[in-house]
């Protein structure tokens, strides 16, 4: 019984990260600059294709397998290069291309508990302004989840994709 509960918060789990993933680089593939109209008359021409850059760590690389096919199946004018590497690794290139003020991706992973250091640095939009609009999934998230994702400005800096889960024991003896 142990191993089915555990096999269901850990195959539901990963459904959510699936689900929340999807969810972020649909906002970031909706802005997108969208092919130039062509003149009245003209053939049909392919539309312009978009490379959206995702650098993450390999705890969500299997997440992001499984949905890449599919989605830039359903948005063929889209390319996702995903770029996965270790987690302190991915922190410093981030925040050098942060401080340098070139290079950084479209969209990167950041642990929680580093926030503040991408938020003192820059270069990090706030998801709540067009044309991301992502407080309208506010109600959708665990409230301990959107505060760690925003500034002490207010601003959605970051867009949660875990619940956060923790736990406390103690020894009775």
């Amino acid at each position: 019984m142990m191993q089915y509960g555990a096999h269901f918060t850990r195959s539901k789990g990963i459904l959510n990260l699936l689900v929340i993933l999807a969810m972020f680089i649909a906002l970031v593939a909706a802005c997108a600059p969208a092919a130039p109209a062509g003149e009245s008359g003209s053939a049909a021409q392919e539309p312009e294709q978009t490379t959206i850059t995702v650098w993450g760590w390999p705890a969500a690389d299997v997440a992001y397998e499984s949905f890449i096919a599919d989605f830039e199946a359903a948005n063929p004018d889209i390319k996702l290069d995903i770029q996965m590497m270790p987690t302190a690794e991915e922190h410093d290139k981030l925040l050098a291309s942060l401080a340098a003020g070139a290079g950084a991706p479209d969209v990167a992973m950041i642990e929680i508990n580093y926030i503040d250091k991408f938020v003192a640095k820059g270069g990090l939009v706030d998801l709540l302004q067009e044309p991301y609009n992502a407080g309208k999934y506010k109600d959708e998230m665990v409230p301990y989840k959107w505060m760690q994702a925003s500034s002490p400005d207010g601003r959605l800096v970051a867009f949660p994709w875990d619940i956060g889960p923790a736990t406390f024991f103690y020894r009775r003896d």
